[in-house]
């Protein structure tokens, strides 16, 4: 009775199973084209899907899908090839399991792997550059309810000498980004445990426990807010022939956190270390924060419009390439046509200049805030802070177009800054080559009443208005 249910049961799901599989995979190829679709929207004219052609079966499919990127950057790094074809262009491969249990592997309508498409003398320079001809892998996984999960793995690798380096050891790492369907929302983590990059000198680079992490929310156009935050555990730097350059830090981050209110937009900037050595000198801690505030979001979108027109300019007026795929016939492609090069493509040089007048006088006439919320050092002896804030308001157009009118806008600007020295920290200042001129000159400006002593510190109040700086009241520079 029980192999009978079994059986009955096994009947029953196979179909369910095959049904599901079916419908999942229709639902996974109109999200993929969606993602393909929206990347290229977003990438203003950057990125071209210029073909797919793909192999369908049941629980499967294979495609091959040709990119065309038209970046500045990419001209710079890549060179003409032997083939004839467009150094700019560029295929994957992706081979694509449905769900609801892709390559029982994993949850969801559909998981896919993805490779760059090589040449033969491609592969053999990276065979005998790191050891493999994949030296990334690449997954998505498209889920149930509109999020991506999109999947970077690496090896470790060991890079050949070459040039002035004796051979490079990457630990290998993992990047995990998950994001809707619109790309309007996205969150990514990744950590390698660690690079060594070593000199034909001796010297020796490493860098260990390197992480990142984020999320961001899009708030307008392509501006997001949330966070992007990158760390490095440990680096060092040694060179036994020079004993001297020996560095190492810990604990490094180094990123940007912003939010939005209404109609405006603030970005902070974050680059804080903890202990860090350097020759003589030792410090407990680093930091190095500022931000912009109060920042019009429709005139910083924009501004950004305009920097990408200029890329592409860029890119077309350093290479000539075709602007379609001519092997793929009508029914092989799903492409988007791109742009050509034609001079009706050209931006408008003038216009765009006058654009990014208007758009930095809007910015001006916004009031935006410059902060530093906090930049100094900590020894175990004690703290050097400053921070403050810089205003630029009752801006006119008459001061930025049709050129800059300096004395005007400096005229304009109102700031302060607060510097705090713990008196421990200039008892052992922490750089001691410098310690008797900067006691010196600390002295000169206490009987001055430029530095004020408050218990056991020594404190500063900075104000700039109108053209003029006072220290603590006192004017400073006649």
């Amino acid at each position: 009775m029980k192999k009978l249910v079994a059986v009955l049961a096994l009947v029953a799901i196979v179909p369910l199973y095959c049904g599901a599989t079916y419908a999942l995979g229709y639902l996974a190829q109109q999200k993929e084209a969606q993602l393909l679709d929206k990347m290229q929207e977003q990438s203003k004219g950057v990125i071209h899907v210029l073909s797919r052609k793909a192999d369908s079966h049941f629980f499967s499919t294979s495609e091959d899908i040709e990119f065309e990127i038209t970046h500045p950057l990419l001209a710079a790094l890549l060179t003409k090839g032997d083939s004839g074809k467009p150094v700019n262009h560029f295929v994957i491969h992706n081979d694509i399991a449905y769900g609801p249990l892709p390559n029982f592997s994993s949850i969801g309508t559909a998981r896919i792997e993805t490779s760059l498409v090589l040449t033969d003398e491609q592969r053999k320079i990276l065979i005998e550059a790191v050891g493999t001809d994949r030296p990334l892998r690449f997954f998505t996984t498209l889920g149930y309810f509109g999020r991506t999960h999109f999947e970077v793995q690496s090896p470790k690798l060991e890079f050949h000498a070459k040039d002035d380096f004796a051979g490079s050891v990457w630990k290998g790492g993992r990047a995990l980004i998950t994001f809707s369907t619109d790309l309007d929302t996205m969150k990514f983590n990744g950590d390698a445990p660690g690079l060594v990059v070593n000199g034909k000198d001796g010297s020796q680079w490493q860098m260990d426990d390197l992480t990142v992490k984020g999320r961001l929310q899009r708030k307008f156009d392509l501006l997001f807010t949330g966070e992007e935050i990158f760390g490095v555990g440990s680096f060092a730097y040694r060179n036994p022939k020079a004993p001297n350059t020996n560095g190492s830090a810990r604990d490094v981050v180094y990123g940007f956190r912003s939010s939005a209110d209404k109609q405006f937009m603030t970005v902070s900037v974050i680059a804080d270390s903890g202990a860090v050595t350097f020759q003589n000198t030792n410090l407990k801690a680093t930091h190095f924060d500022f931000g912009f505030g109060h920042l019009d979001m429709k005139s910083l979108a924009s501004l950004y419009n305009s920097y990408q027109q200029i890329q592409l300019q860029a890119w077309k007026d350093m290479n000539a390439h075709p602007g379609s795929d001519t092997n793929a016939t009508a029914d092989e492609s799903k492409a988007t046509e791109p742009k050509s090069d034609s001079k009706a493509d050209a931006i408008d040089a003038d216009k765009v200049k006058q654009q990014i007048g208007k758009d930095v006088v809007a910015l001006l006439q916004h009031s935006p805030v410059f902060t530093l919320d906090n930049v100094g050092f900590a020894t175990s002896d004690g703290v050097l802070k400053i921070n403050g804030v810089a205003t630029l308001d009752r801006v006119v157009e008459e001061d930025i177009l049709p050129e800059l009118q300096y004395p005007s806008l400096i005229s304009k600007v109102y700031a302060t800054a607060d510097i705090s020295i713990d008196q421990t920290l200039i008892d052992h200042w922490p750089m001691p080559n410098d310690v008797g001129q900067m006691k010196q000159q600390l002295s000169a400006l206490e009987s001055q009443g430029l530095i004020i002593r408050k218990g056991k510190k020594l404190e500063s109040h900075l104000e700039y208005k109108e053209g003029k700086i006072t220290a603590n009241g006192q004017p400073l520079g006649g």
